[in-house]
């Protein structure tokens, strides 16, 4: 327990709030305002630039994310978890239709090795372009156990 203690990763963060996600496009990365991007239960370290989280330590990562596009109706769409390298998609997190007003809520665990880079990629279909707002779209990005 005293190795994972010293382990600790944990990033907060909530869209921008600006970023306008085309209609009936290909994919975009998903932009993000960090609030808390902290290790090893003290130290304030880099592991978030707002698109890609760079993983610290190998292990066990927990990825949560709210979708809230405002009072738009999305008829297709979907978020991934993509892993930089390769362009490799790792989970789908949200797939097909959301009603007007509604929040997606999801949550993932992945296993990812030290050095590996992801990004949360969206694509929309609502009739125009969509910004996913600040205050209802989130992310957290937490390491819940060691893996060898």
């Amino acid at each position: 327990m005293a190795n994972y203690k010293k382990a600790s990763v944990i990033v907060i963060a909530a869209a921008t709030g600006t970023q306008s996600i085309t209609n009936a496009a290909s994919a975009a990365a998903l932009q993000f305002t960090e609030t808390t991007d902290q290790m090893d239960y003290a130290n304030t370290v880099n592991a978030f630039d707002g698109e890609t989280f760079t993983t610290p330590y190998t292990g066990f990562y927990q990825i949560n994310f709210s979708l809230y596009w405002g009072g738009a109706a999305q008829t297709a769409g979907f978020v991934s978890v993509v892993k930089v390298s390769g362009f490799t998609t790792m989970a789908t997190l949200m797939n097909g239709a959301m009603g007007a007003g509604e929040i997606r809520n999801v949550s993932r665990v992945l296993r990812l090795v030290k050095g590996d880079q992801i990004r949360l990629y969206c694509a929309q279909t609502t009739g125009a372009a969509a910004t996913p707002t600040a205050s209802g779209t989130t992310l957290s990005i937490v390491r819940v156990a060691n893996a060898g």
